[in-house]
């Protein structure tokens, strides 16, 4: 098998990454138009209100990926930029993230496959991910492809030591990232060595390296969160035999033909592909691998996730099947004009997703409006039986929302909370004055910034209907 990495580049590679420049600044420019969209979102509008309470980066459950995409907002936080350029910020940080790598890994080391694998993963099925951008297994995707591209240079045995250590922090970001985020570098690993992009010495240097930091990082650093999603395996136990007939695989068929179209095309010419070349082998690995992950993620979610966050962990398909479309099948084509006209119908079928998905997103931002258009008090509590779950879909993170998107649109801070408590409706109702009301904390306005959040002295109004 050739090598996979050369010094000489085809036209058709350099035609497909000038391509994504293309997408990216799209994506960039769409992450500014669309910045509301993406902030005011569950983890987002929550990570964002931790970045301003504390003045500091927001790292949730030891994943310390997450400082990269939120630097930008950081500083402009450090420097008391408005609330607004902050927000813009957030959400460029995370598209800006990618397109960093992409233009390292492509204009710098010249690895412009693994550049346009990068492109893949963010444009192959994405849509709701593009909203809800703070997976960090979607970071550690993104800087997985960073580190292969410095690893599987011909002079690595040479670098310096400065290099190498930039090489062990970025396998300590990685194995850091999320759980599962062993399989997309068992695979990638597997592959570049299988290209022969890899010796067997680093192969087994890198691996032995990765495992101890991610063994250590499951070991010391998973809180209960992790716990409880890792726990979710032992469904493999209490569902068998019936795997197939659970709602998770019901919508990922749905989603198949929908907005993961682009993926099954591609794992359908891969199959033909691999069978064309007889290439036995490399059909059974591949396709264990994705049906093996794609079981183990559908039986640990067997009652169905919102679109949002099963998206986000299909990404590592879109991973592997661009690895084989861009380092195998590209290559074969007889018309050059194939590989970019395919590229470039994927990303702007991914751009159309994002602006037709957006609505979805701004209904969300409409309901807050208009519920507080009808409102005398600004700030509200309500039991969490009654909470709009149907369009705002987490109650949770109502409070962080309402919090930024108000401050943003009137220059005052109003309060909307949903608490388990108020599902009594007790005679007595209660109030909260001079605090943040969320459902599992209760913070004084003076320990919050006054120069970003413009609390008033207004109680919180108990209710117990929406109207």
């Amino acid at each position: 098998m050739k090598q996979v990495f050369s010094s000489i580049h085809s036209p058709v590679e350099k035609r497909l990454y000038n391509i994504g420049l293309i997408v990216y600044v799209f994506l960039l420019i769409l992450s500014v138009v669309y910045y509301q969209e993406r902030v005011i979102l569950y983890d987002n509008s929550f990570y964002l209100f931790e970045m301003i309470r504390t003045e500091s980066f927001c790292i949730q459950r030891f994943r310390v990926i997450s400082f990269l995409p939120e630097l930008l907002a950081f500083l402009a936080i450090k420097i008391g930029a408005p609330l607004i350029v902050v927000s813009v910020l957030f959400s460029v940080g995370y598209s800006l993230f990618y397109f960093v790598i992409y233009l390292i890994v492509g204009l710098f080391l010249r690895k412009y496959q693994l550049a346009i694998v990068l492109l893949l993963v963010n444009t192959l099925i994405v849509s709701h991910t593009f909203f809800w951008n703070i997976s960090e297994l979607y970071l550690g995707i993104g800087l997985l492809i960073l580190f292969f591209a410095i690893a599987t240079e011909k002079k690595f045995k040479t670098l310096n030591v400065w290099q190498n250590n930039t090489l062990l922090f970025l396998l300590i970001l990685i194995s850091s990232s999320h759980p599962l985020i062993l399989f997309p570098f068992a695979f990638m690993l597997y592959y570049l060595f299988r290209q022969k992009a890899l010796e067997g010495k680093m192969t087994l240097y890198i691996s032995s390296v990765f495992l101890i930091f991610y063994i250590v990082n499951r070991v010391y650093f998973t809180d209960w969160y992790d716990s409880e999603k890792l726990n979710a395996v032992n469904n493999i136990k209490t569902l068998f035999p019936h795997y197939l007939n659970i709602e998770t695989n019901h919508l990922l068929l749905k989603d198949a033909i929908r907005p993961y179209l682009f993926a099954l095309i591609l794992w359908v010419i891969s199959l033909a592909f691999y069978l064309q070349k007889r290439k036995c082998f490399d059909l059974i690995i591949t396709n264990l691998f994705l049906f093996g992950y794609l079981f183990l993620v559908n039986v640990s979610f067997p009652n169905g996730v919102k679109s949002f966050y099963m998206e986000n962990m299909y990404l590592v398909v879109s991973m592997v099947l661009g690895l084989i479309f861009i380092f195998e099948i590209v290559p074969t084509f007889k018309r050059k004009a194939i590989a970019p006209a395919f590229i470039l119908i994927i990303s702007i079928a991914c751009i159309g997703r994002i602006v037709y998905y957006k609505q979805e997103y701004t209904d969300r931002i409409n309901w807050y409006k208009t519920y507080f258009e009808g409102q005398e008090n600004k700030n509200i509590a309500l039991p969490t039986d009654v909470a709009p779950n149907e369009i705002l879909t987490m109650s949770w993170a109502i409070p962080f929302e309402v919090n930024i998107l108000s401050t943003i649109e009137y220059g005052e801070t109003y309060g909307l909370v949903f608490l388990d408590e108020l599902n009594e409706r007790n005679e007595e109702k209660p109030f909260f004055q001079n605090q943040f009301i969320t459902p599992w904390s209760k913070i004084p306005y003076n320990e919050l910034p006054q120069q970003y959040f413009k609390f008033s002295n207004e109680p919180y109004l108990v209710k117990y209907e929406l109207k």
